[in-house]
């Protein structure tokens, strides 16, 4: 974290509760951007991860995967450009361990992968998000994952849950401090956990430390979100991932639940049983975040079940169901 930033959001009252407003400002230093430069970068990263990277332009941003060897995966990436290179947005929690990971096939191409200070990134959604970065840049991203930048600051439209829309920022520090101070004014300041609670709802999945290599791409339906390229070639885990497309053997997907909590006693890893009685392990979550009413959540669960349980504070609760996905390879 840029210890410049956090001193600056220290003058700014970042609720933890989920009272979440219409318009809010999401403080995102739960995250890293991991900078990939140099000469060889678009051909290294063509060769680790899922999607094609030379789609990436100043302004197309894409999601991707990067697997292991058995095509597990290591991280889910939104990648975007910004300052002229490449930046790979991931949870804070296993960003040290990726840039470990991926400088061992380095060798001797010529590309330097580092953690970003200098760059901030946060989040803005709500009804009138659109209008509130217009005042920053008249021409905003109509489609998402494109991506526009414009004195030094660079704008990402996603996906949201139909409140408003949902652009990702990223800026140099000064660049940010101008932006965040302008749209602080209008809008709920919240932690990450609205911005995570916005992902479940899109239904694209955040990989943290607990679920690393515990699925690969089809189970978390990013086949279906145009995550995976099935003819870019080699990349680590290709194998697996293209065959498991081709031979149809997914036994798992990826769904999008709820129970009822205000407080969040669920986290990525744990797991889901096919009934109350503990009898059969069903799925692992993804992640879950609270609205102050529900627990909404991504899990990955067997296709077979129907039903699913969770436990809370040592209760077996049935899951809601609220999305299946159409299609699943079995």
């Amino acid at each position: 974290m840029n210890p410049e930033w956090n001193d600056f959001l220290q003058g700014y009252k970042i609720e933890h509760n989920h009272e979440f407003g219409n318009n809010t400002l999401c403080d995102l230093t739960d995250f890293d951007l991991i900078t990939c430069d140099g000469n060889d970068a678009d051909t290294f990263l063509q060769g680790q991860l899922t999607n094609d990277i030379k789609e990436v332009t100043e302004n197309q941003a894409q999601l991707s995967a990067y697997c292991s060897q058995k095509g597990r995966m290591y991280a889910v990436f939104l990648i975007l450009k910004a300052s002229n290179t490449l930046q790979l947005f991931c949870p804070a929690d296993i960003s040290d361990g990726i840039i470990k990971r991926l400088k061992m096939y380095i060798m001797r191409s010529k590309v330097s992968l580092f953690k970003n200070e200098d760059l901030i990134q946060f989040g803005l959604y709500g009804d009138n998000a659109t209008a509130q970065l217009q005042k920053f840049n008249s021409t905003l991203p109509s489609e998402n994952y494109q991506s526009v930048s414009d004195n030094g600051l660079t704008i990402v439209k996603l996906p949201g849950n139909g409140n408003g829309s949902r652009y990702q920022l990223i800026a140099d520090l000064n660049t940010a401090k101008s932006v965040w101070k302008k749209l602080a004014s209008e809008c709920h300041i919240s932690t990450s956990d609205a911005w995570r609670l916005q992902q479940i709802h899109a239904g694209i999945p955040t990989i943290f430390s607990p679920t690393s290599e515990a699925f690969i791409p089809q189970m978390a339906n990013l086949h279906q979100m145009n995550a995976v390229n099935f003819k870019k070639g080699c990349y680590v885990g290709q194998e697996i991932v293209a065959r498991t497309q081709y031979l149809g053997k997914t036994k798992r997907h990826m769904i999008t639940a709820s129970c009822p909590g205000n407080t969040l006693s669920i986290k990525p890893g744990d797991l889901l049983y096919n009934s109350a009685n503990n009898e059969q392990k069903a799925g692992k979550i993804v992640d879950a975040k609270t609205d102050g009413e529900n627990i909404f959540l991504l899990a990955v669960t067997e296709i077979k079940y129907s039903e699913f349980f969770i436990e809370v504070d040592h209760d077996f609760i049935k899951l809601v169901l609220l999305n299946i996905p159409a299609e699943s390879t079995e």
